[in-house]
């Protein structure tokens, strides 16, 4: 009697992966095929090619013991043993892991629980799609669309939600935070003398040594507009913003760029508008760049070549 149920429990095993084969067989991306234990009845040839697993080292086993158990995800866990049995199916459950294999992957899941009633046998498809090249060429487009294409820094739109995320910050941590907006002297004359290629690569210069004076964690450099630029500094009071201000300023002349029509110097200089204030519910962003683009108007109009902080918001 026991061999008897044994034998129709094989049998109805049996016909449950013939029907999965059939199935299996005509789709192109990886997909397991599971048993209501979780132990996998086959697998198709997508998944060993993409996972570089054998059958033998496949089938037979519980999904989590794969690859020296590799497939233990947490992910995988929570959907397969918390919402997969409330429900019959889940669709494009996104999980990120490191194979030791193949490397750090994304993937999409979708799986879907069959019955047979002819044979009652339940079984589990796990259809496992790899994203991980669309989601980095995704990631690339994100920061390409963030960066100002003639400098190779940030642009307007990266400044204005890094500006939110260290308004937001430096509120919660109670840190002082910094602004410097800058402005390359005379810049047009320049380009009227030179060229429009020399002032791009004038523009490049000066970018790139924004960029390379930033030495702390989190220090932030934008393109903020035509031949202004916009430095965040966060946990940087007002003297600590006001030296490193006029450090750039230094630099900048030092890279002994020409300009025969400047009334600031000899050579490119820039002018710099600095504000730092703690944010608080009494004081807001526009408010704290409004008074650095009122500060750099006045190191303008107050011969260029300079550096001016504007007076402290409330605290």
């Amino acid at each position: 009697m026991v061999e008897d149920k044994s034998s129709n429990e094989e049998k109805r095993l049996q016909d449950a992966l013939e029907f999965s084969d059939a199935i299996i067989a005509t789709i192109r991306e990886p997909l397991l095929v599971l048993d209501k234990e979780l132990r996998i009845i086959t697998a198709n040839r997508s998944f060993y090619r993409t996972f570089q697993v054998k059958p033998e080292e496949t089938e037979k086993r519980l999904i989590y013991d794969l690859g020296n158990r590799q497939w233990d995800i947490p992910g995988l866990r929570e959907l397969l043993e918390n919402i997969l049995p409330m429900n019959n199916a889940f669709e494009d459950f996104e999980v990120e892991h490191d194979f030791k294999s193949i490397g750090r992957k994304t993937m999409l899941l979708n799986a879907r629980k069959i019955y047979r009633e002819m044979n009652h046998v339940e079984i589990i498809l796990l259809a496992i799609e790899d994203i991980t090249e669309r989601k980095k060429a995704e990631e690339q487009l994100k920061f390409l669309a963030s960066m100002d294409g003639l400098t190779g820094i940030a642009n307007r739109r990266h400044f204005d939600n890094t500006l939110d995320l260290e308004w937001r910050r430096a509120m919660r941590s109670a840190k002082p935070l910094s602004l410097i907006i800058i402005d390359v002297d005379y810049f047009k004359n320049y380009n009227d003398v030179y060229g429009h290629l020399a002032g791009d690569s004038c523009l490049q210069k000066i970018a790139h040594t924004i960029r390379d004076s930033l030495r702390r964690a989190g220090n932030f450099v934008a393109r903020y507009g035509g031949e202004e630029f916009v430095v965040i500094l966060p946990d940087t009071n007002a003297v600590g913003a006001y030296l490193f201000a006029e450090s750039l300023r230094k630099k900048i002349e030092d890279l002994n760029i020409e300009h025969k029509d400047s009334k600031a110097g000899k050579n490119v200089t820039i002018s710099l508008g600095v504000c730092t204030t703690e944010p608080n519910k009494d004081n807001t962003k526009d408010e704290f760049v409004s008074i650095a683009d009122k500060a750099l108007y006045k190191a303008k109009q107050g011969g260029r070549n300079r550096v001016v902080r504007g007076p402290s918001m409330p605290k």
